[in-house]
């Protein structure tokens, strides 16, 4: 983490990072064979609930969109026979599937209750709608901002040349597990981690405020992805 106050006029600021990351190849399921079968509702000590607390709050909607929300969300356990991993599987790859990747169509306030009803969005609202869901049926989720490595110029991949923004549960004897909605696929060595919390106002890439002054924003952004 880096902070800056700048107290003089300015028309332009210009952030640069670069990073080398180190990603350690593992299989994402390789705990599965080893584990019991964890099943819905999940069972948690009293210690544990109060530190998954904040994880485990869904957004302030109105109680007719929760109730809506919990009733689709329900329909992914009950599916299942409510085990907890097959009911995350599927609910990763009904929101690829079923929901319309379109840039431009929500913006930063836009609630998970919207991007359900209305079956599109960026990254950023399939992770909102994931963590929505997942905490309405008692499982602890956080929103991840990162970077997604697509290869050079993948004509399917999406997000490759922005932040990216996935999806984090905790699973009992296990831990967290990122789950990215958008693509459809449980993070691997393509998803390069930056910062997590209870929503995107926690893990923004960079965030600050303009106490006096301030006319119109503009806003760009360009990243690049290379793998040594």
């Amino acid at each position: 983490m880096r902070r800056l106050l700048l107290e003089t006029p300015f028309t332009e600021l210009f952030i640069e990072s670069r990073s080398d990351v180190e990603l350690h190849d593992v299989e994402p399921l390789d705990f599965r064979p080893a584990r019991v079968r964890s099943t819905l509702p999940l069972v948690w000590m009293p210690w544990q609930r109060q530190i998954l607390q904040p994880f485990l709050l869904p957004p302030e909607l109105p109680e007719s969109e929760l109730s809506e929300l919990t009733d689709y969300a329900m329909s992914f356990a009950q599916r299942n026979d409510y085990e907890l991993l097959d009911t995350l599987l599927d609910l990763n790859a009904t929101i690829f599937t079923d929901f319309q990747y379109k840039q431009g169509s929500t913006v930063l306030s836009t609630s998970p209750f919207e991007v359900y009803a209305h079956r599109r969005g960026v990254c950023q609202d399939f992770a909102n709608l994931f963590i929505c869901l997942a905490r309405l049926i008692g499982v602890p989720a956080r929103y991840v901002c990162g970077y997604l490595y697509t290869g050079p110029k993948a004509a399917n991949a999406r997000m490759g040349e922005a932040s990216h923004a996935w999806v984090q549960v905790y699973l009992p004897e296990v831990g967290w597990k990122g789950f990215d909605p958008t693509n459809g696929v449980i993070t691997q060595t393509d998803h390069v981690r930056v910062a997590v919390g209870r929503n995107y106002i926690d893990a923004t890439p960079t965030s600050g405020t303009l106490y006096v002054g301030g006319g119109g924003e503009t806003l760009s952004v360009e990243v690049s992805l290379t793998r040594r």
